[in-house]
């Protein structure tokens, strides 16, 4: 790994409070620091930071999966007759961990770590299966009905059938989409 040298005046600072701070690491700590000072980059520790960033607009999308997930759920608990609709076509199954990665970690990050749409929460969110493809088109159908007052058992069954049919339109643009998600922001 190849660090300039105000980077390496940085991370070498950065130990030298880390070896104050953490008394207990601080062999590791001054090991790191000294290879730092005197540039021997064959000793950098490695830097385990994901390359790839997440823009906003993406996680508005996931967001906006979360939420249509959220509402879904809250429509069929209100249903009386919920003939043809199985829960589990209805739940948030989470992303691929194989393709998906940088969307399964956002949604780990969103519900585990910051607590929001806690009504989500399941212990795996890797899905096996790509998912992106099938949530846009859900969204897609879901764009026609949200914010409705009360979702009807078609509404729902409406977005279940654009989640399976590869036909259904389905944009990989999400700011084409123009979801509303500010209830969970």
């Amino acid at each position: 790994m190849e660090l300039n040298l105000k980077e390496r005046l940085i991370l070498v600072n950065q130990y030298r409070l880390l070896t104050i701070l953490d008394p207990e690491q601080s062999k590791e700590y001054d090991e790191r620091r000294i290879a730092l000072e005197c540039g021997f980059e064959s000793h950098y520790f490695p830097v385990e930071i994901n390359p790839d960033v997440l823009r906003p607009a993406h996680s508005k999308e996931i967001i906006a999966i979360l939420t249509m997930h959220t509402d879904l759920r809250i429509g069929f608990d209100k249903l009386v007759d919920k003939t043809g609709i199985e829960l589990s076509e209805i739940e948030f199954t989470g992303f691929d961990g194989n393709n998906e990665g940088r969307e399964l970690s956002y949604v780990n990050y969103f519900i585990k770590t910051l607590g929001r749409f806690t009504n989500l929460d399941r212990d795996d969110f890797n899905s096996h299966e790509e998912m992106k493809k099938p949530y846009r088109r859900m969204l897609t159908a879901w764009k026609l009905y949200e914010g409705k007052e009360k979702i009807t058992k078609d509404n729902i069954l409406a977005v279940i059938k654009a989640k399976y049919d590869q036909k259904a339109p389905a944009t990989d643009d999400y700011v084409a989409i123009n979801h509303s998600f500010a209830s969970n922001l």
